[in-house]
């Protein structure tokens, strides 16, 4: 059977042995067919587009003297019995006789032959419009040539591919011409895609990452991916990044991206999909680094993707945003110590729950309870009343009926802590350490998933709040053992939670590193345990400024207040009564304010202690 590789590799072989001869396609088409002008049939029969009859392979196999090897598989039962020689090749060979009447401008013969079948195998009627067409082609063949031919001052890949592109040009191998230039521009698109890579990665050097963000996007684009889709996906991977990473350059690129999406948004649902991505990356960067200013330009975000949407036409997207604002004004309320911003977010938690239903959506109203259960905590950490508590350690035990640790162990672990964070609460003002060792180990269990390799934010808070608990129940007991052990447990959380990542974080370790080493120092007989204790409140205070936030400012202030009235105790040195007499009364007034009658009533009797021991003196 002729097929086409035959075909191909007779046209190979009779081209070979025409070069090997020394005679052009012109010189060929006479000593077969006695007609000069039917070179471009030659060339079509060497490049197997052609099929021939035997009596043509015949005349090919006399004029170069072909061995039978080469000519036996083209005499297969099914090779033409009628000469090929049809109107195409006519119209093809009176295009070639006219362009190369009026010159080819030094176009290669073979090119030029390709050309001229093609636009006579076309859909033209007339030969002149085809030929119109031919001229227009071999135009930009000569150009090309002539550029191939001049100095280059791009550089060699790209000079090397137009020499290669010329010389598969002049053999009318023009599809692996195209074929070279494609795999050269894939070549090219992933060099230029290793630069862009290479330049953010410059940028992070230089802390620079609006430079970032925009190279991000160019390679996005070169890549091919333009869409709202893509960006978003790109987007949604800086973000998780800057939120589990902990570091402000990747949560920065995340804002970045997200302002991008807001600019590309066209739809509706493309608006609120990136105005949410937007709020979701400020809130990040604000809870971290204290920012209210990021706070508030989160809930903005927040509250004009909800005023576009309505429970009726769009419930899902309604509640989750209802939820997103929730968790902004919970930040807000612990940053700015306004118990109204709390107040709104239990609002917008349950606003948000009545369409993320447990049955619906089971991993969503998870989220929703434990969002609320932060809320109802921090609200109640703040009060005499334990109702908050207790209130939010039903929505923690909520969130793990679908939480659990076998379908989420991340979630788990998280909505594990919390809820232990509220029962160490809750043990504390009970004095019960039945539940504070439950707490220890509700704490322990988590830092089996939070692992300081694969999450070290969440790894520094577990060990925190283990600190936290431990120091709970050192309090109501009478040797030192968990204490020494919350003291460890702060230290190592402060490696993971570093002043220039999480200078907010950071301090709230060194404030209860500060606690845990007041309470020892005041079982001691040195003063070194104190004297560390200020040290470590004096530093949590160099973030917690006043004017930053307000009410954590005043907490670290109190307990500055606690430990000076406790050095008094072996010094006597009325300073110390003073400076430990005026913290409390500012800390009180932040307390007042703040309507905080848990806090309130700590630093009252701390005045009170203050002033028994001046009368003392």
């Amino acid at each position: 059977m002729v097929t086409s590789d035959v075909l191909k590799t007779f046209g190979a072989q009779l081209r070979a042995a025409r070069s090997a001869a020394g005679w052009t396609l012109a010189q060929l088409a006479e000593e077969a067919f006695g007609n000069p002008d039917r070179k471009g049939y030659v060339s079509q029969i060497e490049h197997g587009r052609k099929p021939i009859t035997a009596l043509t392979v015949g005349k090919l196999a006399e004029a170069l003297d072909l061995p039978e090897s080469v000519t036996a598989p083209m005499y297969a039962n099914d090779a033409p019995t009628e000469e090929t020689f049809d109107e195409t090749d006519e119209r093809a060979e009176t295009l070639l006789t006219t362009a190369e009447r009026e010159g080819s401008g030094g176009v290669a013969e073979a090119l030029m032959i390709g050309l001229a079948y093609d636009y006579a195998e076309g859909d033209t009627p007339d030969l002149d419009t085809a030929y119109r067409g031919l001229r227009a082609a071999l135009e930009t063949a000569r150009e090309m040539k002539e550029r191939a031919a001049l100095p280059d001052n791009t550089d060699a890949g790209i000079s090397a591919v137009r020499a290669e592109v010329q010389r598969l040009n002049e053999g009318d191998e023009r599809e692996a011409a195209r074929e070279a230039i494609a795999e050269a521009m894939t070549k090219k698109t992933a060099e230029m895609s290793a630069l862009l890579d290479l330049g953010v990665q410059q940028d992070r050097i230089l802390n620079d990452p609006a430079a970032a963000a925009e190279k991000l996007v160019e390679k996005a684009r070169l890549e091919g991916k333009k869409g709202f889709r893509d960006l978003s996906a790109l987007q949604e991977v800086w973000y998780i990044r800057g939120r589990d990473g902990g570091v402000r350059f990747e949560a920065e690129i995340a804002i970045l991206l997200a302002e991008t999406l807001c600019e590309i948004a066209h739809t509706k649902i493309q608006h609120i999909v990136a105005l949410n991505c937007l709020g979701n990356a400020l809130q990040t960067v604000g809870e971290r680094d204290g920012d209210t200013a990021q706070l508030h330009k989160a809930l903005k975000s927040y509250r004009l993707a909800f005023r576009v949407l309505t429970r009726e036409h769009n419930p899902l997207d309604w509640a989750k945003t209802s939820g997103n604002i929730g968790n902004v004004l919970k930040s807000l309320g612990e940053l700015e110590s306004v118990t109204t911003y709390f107040e709104e977010a239990l609002v917008a938690y349950r606003d948000s729950l009545l369409e993320l239903t447990q049955q619906q959506h089971p991993m969503t109203w998870a989220k929703t309870q434990h969002n609320l259960g932060e809320a109802l905590r921090s609200l109640g950490e703040r009060e005499i009343s334990t109702q908050r508590l207790e209130e939010a350690v039903i929505a923690f035990q909520n969130a793990l009926l679908e939480r659990t640790f076998e379908r989420a162990p991340m979630s788990w672990a998280a909505t594990k802590n919390n809820l232990a964070n509220v029962l160490a609460i809750l043990a504390e003002r009970e004095h019960n350490a039945t539940k504070l060792l439950e707490a220890v180990d509700a704490y322990r269990n988590t830092l089996g998933v939070w692992t300081r390799d694969r999450v070290p934010l969440d790894w520094a808070t577990a060990k925190n709040n283990l600190g936290n608990a431990l120091t709970s129940l050192g309090k109501i007991e009478d040797g030192s053992t968990s204490l020494e052990e919350a003291v460890f447990e702060y230290r190592e959380a402060l490696v993971e939670r570093p002043q220039h990542i999480v200078p907010l974080l950071w301090a709230a370790t060194q404030n209860n590193l500060g606690n845990t080493l007041a309470i020892l120092g005041s079982r001691e007989c040195g003063e070194k345990r104190l004297q560390e204790a200020i040290t470590a409140f004096e530093q949590a205070l160099s973030e917690w400024t006043q004017d930053r936030v307000p009410f954590d400012w005043a907490i670290a202030t109190s307990n500055l207040a606690n430990a000076k009235a406790l050095l008094f105790n072996k010094f006597a040195d009325q300073q110390l009564l003073d400076d430990a007499g005026n913290l409390a009364i500012a800390a009180r007034g932040v307390f007042q304010t703040a309507g905080s009658t848990h806090y309130l009533a700590g630093v009252d009797q701390l005045l009170l202690r203050i002033t028994a021991l001046r009368s003392a003196v």
